[in-house]
């Protein structure tokens, strides 16, 4: 079986798995024919899976091998999926390993470009060894999943495709299109709409698959709390029949049209 070298461990794409009350970081490894766990990891659990026995693991190079000992299937859990399966148990630099065998056996499909795995179902979303996803935001392509043509002088809006986000998001717009794209914010989870603006007089074609967009992780929506000023075009009345200096306003500030329609519909009225 392949094993990768320690040095190279930080290279390749990690998830969290829960492992009882232990909550570790699995590299995803193609390379490696079964599922390890590390020694330390496995000999810190409270409840330890039964080993069926001891065995000697082989790596790819010359001369590498390591003793390591070999469990029942063990629960462990990926976000809220529950998985059984038998795991490794060996001195290996990093807490877990999920070898080809798990991924096979789940129909995992990987998505290295993009940064996730698809697993019964359900899309989760890898990080790459050494990155630090919350010393900056998270940026992911928005791309449009089936061939369009926008007409001219025209508006379109369409379901797009990203990978799963764990943050609400605001979509910006690239500059791969002469179609112009409103920002928008979508919640966690969302698929976005984008809407498409030809403002052309052609009709402009977006190939399937064509990146329109990035999605920048949001982490703080604030709220506009200033007191709305008034627009153009807003009319507004002074209080208790003042001016706006405080004073009372004057007839000749009328203009004449005004004073004439408050006349003509204030003579019909009945005073209680």
């Amino acid at each position: 079986m392949g094993l990768p070298l320690s040095g190279q461990l930080g290279l390749l794409n990690n998830l969290k798995v829960q492992v009882q009350d232990k909550l570790v970081t699995a590299l995803i490894d193609t390379g490696s024919e079964v599922t390890i766990m590390q020694a330390k990891v496995f000999d810190s659990l409270q409840v330890k899976p039964y080993v069926i026995k001891e065995s000697l693991m082989h790596g790819a190079g010359r001369d590498m091998q390591m003793t390591c000992r070999i469990t029942n299937p063990t629960l462990f859990r990926i976000d809220n999926l529950l998985f059984s399966h038998q795991l490794y148990i060996a001195p290996i630099d990093c807490d877990m390993l999920l070898g080809h065998d798990f991924l096979a056996s789940n129909n995992v499909i990987l998505n290295i470009g993009q940064g996730y795995m698809s697993i019964n179902d359900k899309t989760v979303k890898l990080v790459l060894g050494g990155e630090t996803p919350s010393a900056k935001p998270f940026v992911n392509r928005i791309t449009i999943p089936t061939s369009v043509v926008v007409q001219p002088n025209s508006v379109m809006r369409m379901n797009c495709t990203i990978p799963v986000q764990d943050n609400d998001f605001v979509i910006e717009p690239n500059s791969k299109t002469i179609l112009l794209i409103p920002r928008s914010v979508c919640a966690q989870g969302q698929s976005p709409v984008v809407c498409f603006m030809n403002v052309t007089d052609n009709p402009v074609r977006l190939p399937s698959g064509i990146e329109i967009a990035e999605a920048h992780a949001l982490t703080v929506i604030e709220s506009m709390d200033d007191p709305q000023e008034p627009s153009v075009g807003t009319c507004s009345t002074s209080q208790q029949g003042t001016s706006p200096n405080g004073t009372p306003p004057k007839q000749e500030d009328q203009t004449n049209h005004l004073q004439e329609l408050f006349t003509t519909s204030s003579q019909d009225l009945i005073i209680d």
